[in-house]
């Protein structure tokens, strides 16, 4: 189907059997949708519309474009129309989205669709992008051994390559626009994993994370500070600013179920992450007390699939988490409504027998 094509509701409604929230499935084609990983927002700023990714097509080859939905599930529009789209992200303010596609990064305005090149690279391929302040990054591959970070304003001046490496990934802005931070997937750490760095906006003072053994992180709203999730045996969330270059100085948020992937909100007072082994369901972090609780169960395969993994985040207004599971057989995108009461036991620590908790952060 071609980009501006209104798809009627694929909305199903249900209620979580162990938080009692009301949870959206917004999407029911039968073929595979997913949300926006949770480095990226995928909510506008009204937190009343997300954007997601989805194949159309049942075809083995199928694309993936770009669409819009309402949270309720009304409004379901195609954005993009492309052959190689490989990642996209939203603007600050909600109006625009950027996209990657073959060796170009392009905006794509939300309402009347159309598309402008920010930039070309002939002979390489463009990356996931990642918005802060007034800049776009990305990542750019030039063949298996040689990959970059790259930067542009959002009307796609200035564009300049920040730090070349051998295979650089997860490129993520820090919503201010002061830092980005990138891994090297082909250093080895002290972990026995890949190599965490961050640098300024502009390419300089790059250095590697005080934490090391994270197994994903997201930016914490404005603050300049990153939170991550530890890989095994580590069972926590710990978070710590780009100047901090000790180990020392990374603070545990709270400890308990092996925590996964953890999106931040926007005012930094919640994280949301999901689970594993075992899974317990997407988890509702406050981030100054450490408490926790379940808003609700994603009941995915959790399987080696991308499209299996929850990926929560966090809506602006904090009263939506969204994210994907695989509960019907086909990777879906979800919305679940925070219940006020489980935000405010959390907040409070007026928790219910029934609820599951953490500790306190030391």
């Amino acid at each position: 189907m071609a980009k501006g094509t209104t798809y009627g509701p694929e909305s199903i409604e249900f209620v979580d059997p162990q938080s009692g929230a009301e949870i959206v499935q917004l999407t029911s084609n039968p073929t595979i949708s997913h949300n926006l990983y949770m480095e990226n927002c995928s909510f506008t700023p009204d937190s009343k519309r997300v954007i997601f990714l989805s194949r159309r097509s049942s075809e083995r080859s199928a694309p993936f474009d770009l669409f819009r939905v309402d949270v309720s599930g009304r409004d379901l529009v195609q954005l993009t129309e492309h052959d190689d789209l490989t990642g996209a992200v939203l603007s600050l303010d909600g109006k625009t989205a950027f996209v990657s596609a073959g060796n170009e990064l392009r905006s794509v305005d939300l309402e009347d669709f159309g598309e402008k090149v920010l930039a070309r690279l002939d002979g390489a391929s463009v990356g996931n992008p990642s918005v802060g302040g007034n800049y776009v990054f990305g990542r750019v591959g030039y063949g298996p051994d040689s990959s970059a970070v790259i930067r542009c304003n959002v009307d796609g001046s200035d564009f300049r390559e920040l730090r070349r490496g051998t295979r650089v990934g997860h490129i993520n802005a820090s919503r201010t626009g002061n830092w980005v931070a990138w891994i090297e997937t082909a250093e080895i750490n002290e972990f026995n994993t890949q190599a965490w760095y961050v640098m300024r906006a502009d390419g300089s003072d790059n250095h590697r994370w005080a934490v090391q053994n994270w197994a994903h992180s997201a930016w914490v709203g404005a603050t300049d500070r990153m939170q991550g999730t530890l890989l095994p045996p580590g069972h926590g969330i710990v978070w710590c600013s780009p100047e901090d270059r000790d180990p020392s100085k990374a603070e545990t948020i709270c400890t308990g179920p092996y925590f996964w992937h953890a999106g931040a909100s926007l005012d930094g007072e919640w994280i949301v992450s999901d689970t594993n082994w075992p899974d317990i369901g997407l988890q509702l972090v406050h981030l100054p007390s450490g408490r926790f609780q379940t808003v609700c169960l994603s009941q995915s395969s959790n399987a080696g699939g991308q499209h299996s993994h929850p990926h929560p985040s966090l809506s602006p207004d904090s009263t939506k988490v969204l994210y994907n599971s695989d509960r019907t057989g086909i990777p879906q995108v979800y919305v679940a409504n925070v219940p006020e009461y489980l935000q405010d036991e959390v907040r409070t620590g007026k928790l219910l027998r029934r609820h599951r908790v953490g500790p306190r952060r030391p």
